[in-house]
């Protein structure tokens, strides 16, 4: 199966289309199918799972198709693509952690600093402090925290912002991080 793929790969990329559909549709098929069972989950109903492998997938191929005529494959177009589903996995479940956290009720032994319940708030609140804030930061800057709030690792932003080396990636969270603590803290929202 590798040959057929490696001829498709390479008639996609000399401009046939048919071939570059056919190399598409067949990586959506085993893309879908890995992903389903990667993400299988006995307490989610199956239309659900489908629904989120799909758009794992959806995603995966949307990085590929945008960028496999620009990229040299060294360890071969397979490897490559299965290192971006390996990460959009990786970026579903990081997510729906966060969300399970998000969704846990706090216990009175987590209060610390003598903090009261009504002093705490809660995710949606907070999530529509920071987006408040955010208005008064660039768009670049708006972009990158909304992928962090939506779930994305750096990994996985790199292929929606573009081509930005990782290491200038995380030098951005960080400073946008840091800006963003500040204008809270201005705001009186941050403690």
């Amino acid at each position: 199966m590798q040959e057929g793929i490696d001829e498709l790969l390479d008639r996609a990329l000399a401009g046939d289309k048919t071939a570059e559909n056919k190399l598409f549709s067949n990586l959506n098929a085993r893309f879908l199918s890995i992903t389903q069972h990667r993400i299988c989950n006995p307490q989610k109903d199956g239309d659900e799972i489908t629904r989120d492998a799909e758009d794992i997938v959806q995603e995966t191929l949307e990085i590929l198709y945008r960028n496999f005529k620009q990229v040299k494959f060294s360890a071969g177009f397979l490897q490559y693509a299965f290192g971006i589903l390996r990460n959009k996995i990786g970026d579903y479940f990081r997510k729906k952690e966060r969300e399970e956290v998000m969704k846990r009720p706090i216990e009175a032994g987590e209060l610390v600093n003598g903090e009261q319940p009504e002093d705490i708030i809660d995710a949606d609140e907070l999530r529509e402090l920071i987006i408040k804030v955010l208005t008064k930061t660039n768009f670049e800057s708006q972009r990158i925290i909304y992928a962090l709030m939506e779930g994305y690792s750096a990994g996985g932003m790199i292929g929606i912002l573009g081509k930005i080396p990782r290491g200038t990636l995380d030098n951005k969270i960080y400073r946008i991080r840091k800006e963003l603590k500040k204008l809270l803290l201005k705001e009186r929202y941050y403690e």
